[in-house]
């Protein structure tokens, strides 16, 4: 959390402002948006973040397919914008738009890709894993010696 904090506070700086164009509720928007996401990752959280996962996606494509019963409908055409007339609209099985979702299900989602993301070196071949736990490992102890230099405590996992 402390290097969540150090990263967001460059912003304070305008030569490090990456979001300086953006407007007031934007920058709030994206803010929020990033803590919720570094949070996700956080181990404590992710049977919690998997439960979620499923009921919500579960329901969601439920709802879709109930809708999809009552209109009696198989396909349906999806353009986004307006197209030139010699091009075809596409035909797209009905289900689930992603323009349909909420936003806590899209931020749900993204939380669950970045979690993969973030552990699925797991499910590598056992030398590639490794080769990846390695250069964890180096961040993690680089992490724990910028800590250390600075005076400050130096975070869980993170100290040689």
């Amino acid at each position: 959390n402390s290097a969540l904090y150090q990263a967001l506070s460059l912003t304070d700086n305008p030569e490090l402002d990456y979001a300086a164009r953006f407007s007031k509720d934007t920058k709030r928007h994206l803010r929020v948006t990033v803590i919720d996401l570094v949070l996700a990752t956080d181990m404590s959280k992710h049977f919690d973040i998997i439960t979620m996962v499923k009921s919500k996606v579960s329901s969601t494509i439920a709802k879709a397919a109930s809708r999809q019963a009552s209109s009696g409908t198989e396909t349906r055409s999806r353009g986004l914008g307006r197209r030139p007339k010699h091009e075809a609209s596409v035909e797209k099985p009905a289900g689930v738009d992603v323009l349909d979702l909420s936003a806590e299900l899209m931020t749900l989602i993204t939380q669950f890709a970045l979690k993969v993301a973030d552990i699925g070196h797991c499910m590598l071949p056992v030398e590639q894993h490794k080769f990846w736990v390695g250069n964890l490992e180096k961040e993690f102890f680089s992490q724990g010696d910028l800590e250390k230099e600075a005076g400050l405590p130096i975070s869980p996992l993170m100290d040689r």
